[in-house]
């Protein structure tokens, strides 16, 4: 007699996927004012509108455990980030280790906020969602930033 092994993977069949039709929790990113500076270094800063539909009531801790998702450069890794912190109501502020360092230099800062459904009442089978905002900073030989842009990203958790 011959038996078929019959496998089900947990979360594969049947549940509820409707986080993705929540909306955006960082709708139209953008850089504030290019790169800052202040006493303890360069910065810069994200900004983005409110949330609408239901991840508008997303709680303040939602973006409080922003982190950083990671950093690539064309000066061979040699530009680093200090800091990722949620600053203001719609704002993250991206601090970088040293401002000499921020010259002549195209930086990817990848910031990585939570899964969605640990905050509302949506729901997806499989593992934590990444919701990500990339920026990408070119600046001159004086580091002034000459180009921008960014975008924003949801990696799928696995199921």
């Amino acid at each position: 007699m011959f038996f078929a092994p019959f496998v089900v993977a947990a979360g594969c069949t049947g549940e509820v996927d409707n986080c993705g039709s929540y909306g955006a929790p960082v709708p139209s990113p953008r850089i504030k004012n290019g790169i800052e500076r202040d006493s303890q270094g360069s910065f810069v800063r994200l900004a983005w509108d409110p949330p609408t539909d239901q991840l508008a009531t997303l709680p303040k801790r939602y973006y409080d455990e922003v982190r950083l998702g990671g950093v690539k450069d064309t000066a061979f890794g040699a530009v680093q980030v200090a800091e990722v912190r949620h600053t203001d109501v719609h704002e993250v502020t991206v601090r970088f280790a040293d401002a000499k360092k921020l010259a002549w230099v195209t930086v990817e800062v990848s910031i990585e906020f939570p899964d969605v459904r640990e905050f509302t009442d949506c729901e997806h089978p499989g593992m934590p969602d990444r919701q990500f905002v990339v920026l990408s900073l070119t600046l001159d030989p004086d580091g002034v930033l000459t180009a921008s842009s960014v975008h924003a990203q949801v990696d799928r958790g696995a199921i």
